[in-house]
């Protein structure tokens, strides 16, 4: 995965179109009217494990400002280790 890709994965906001949103706590996703996804899905698409929910592509936003509150209440998780996931991932592919 390239560096461009890295970018848009690291991000605060899941957005597939701009019609449909979900809350799920803190977090909205924003999402075709016809598309349903699950917060494990959600979390999967961060990790770049899902790209697609049936023949919809999924397209994540990249908001800095707020990665790193939605890496710890959403994915548990801290930039550092969030960051390793990615380049793990990128000398895998």
């Amino acid at each position: 995965m390239n560096s461009t890709m890295l970018k848009y994965f690291s991000v605060t906001v899941l957005a597939v179109c701009a019609s449909h949103y979900a809350i799920a706590g803190d977090v909205v996703v924003i999402a075709n009217p016809g598309t349903t996804i699950s917060a494990a899905e959600i979390k999967d698409v961060f990790l770049g494990e899902k790209q697609f929910a049936g023949s919809t592509k999924l397209i994540v936003i990249d908001n800095k400002s707020l990665q790193q509150d939605f890496l710890a209440k959403f994915m548990k998780m801290d930039t550092p280790k969030y960051n390793g996931i990615w380049t793990k991932k990128s000398f895998r592919d």
